[in-house]
């Protein structure tokens, strides 16, 4: 009683949290990744891997903005054949090359490419491989531009396990494990920006449906469960539950982002 009283009684420190909360700066906004190109000086002609891009989408504005030639591999047949139609329905020049690969074992030419663009793929590799190789491929004045999601103490066991298909500590989602492999690899770290969840945070602020979306599927998923489950099983619902949970982590401060820019040592 004596609590409740305190907070809803006119005892709670309103003024002080929200006026903090008002003087502070906007989000960030979305685009940061691509930002970072600009300032390591792209051309026409260079050549830019995007590592684990399934379509590519992420480096078509590239192409368009810096003439550069992109080079999309992943390993997920789909994802390229649909990555090369779109490139080839929106006219890009130069026309991307899309490439059967795994990234972890490039099938590309040491010290062949000025710049690797890695997007939210950490996750889906052993950092140790991904960056020797990335270090192996890429020219002497080259860069990495990394987006990386980290997990945070503010998730849970139970969910990490439904984020990384079973694995609740995932290598590529591990800041110390990741940053550790940059440096075993031969690479340093020429600029880290920590976002954390600002580009969702300025997402939800300019209105995006995506984000309206994914909280309604979830709680749908949830009241439904039941049914769900008996249909698909339980390894296709916590996928369901995990890809709609993502933009909503993110805001609860259980997933943050981190930019790098590498260069090689």
């Amino acid at each position: 009683m004596r609590r409740s009283l305190e907070i809803f009684g006119g005892g709670a420190p309103d003024d002080i949290v929200y006026g903090i909360l008002e003087k502070a700066p906007p989000p960030r906004e979305r685009g940061l990744m691509a930002k970072l190109v600009e300032s390591i000086g792209l051309g026409a002609g260079d050549i830019v891997l995007d590592a684990g891009g399934y379509s590519g989408h992420h480096g078509f504005e590239l192409v368009k903005r810096f003439g550069c030639q992109l080079v999309v591999m992943d390993i997920v047949e789909d994802g390229l054949r649909g990555g090369r139609n779109q490139a080839l329905e929106m006219g890009l020049q130069p026309l991307p090359m899309f490439v059967r690969g795994d990234v972890q074992a490039m099938p590309l030419r040491d010290s062949s490419i000025d710049l690797i663009w890695a997007c939210d793929m950490l996750g889906c590799v052993e950092p140790d491989a991904f960056f020797r190789e990335c270090s192996r491929v890429l020219r002497t004045a080259g860069r990495v531009i990394v987006q990386a999601v980290y997990m945070t103490e503010r998730l849970e066991g139970a969910e990490r396990q439904r984020f990384f298909d079973g694995n609740p500590s995932s290598p590529g989602s591990e800041r110390e494990l990741v940053e550790s492999a940059i440096d075993a690899a031969g690479l340093s770290v020429v600029q880290a920006e920590d976002v954390g969840s600002e580009e969702w945070e300025h997402r939800l602020q300019q209105g995006e449906q995506r984000i309206r979306e994914d909280l309604l599927t979830l709680s749908r998923l949830l009241r439904h469960e039941d049914e769900v489950r008996s249909a698909v099983g339980d390894k296709w619902f916590q996928h369901y539950l995990a890809r709609h949970e993502w933009a909503s982590h993110f805001l609860h401060g259980k997933l943050g982002t981190v930019l790098y820019v590498l260069g090689r040592r």
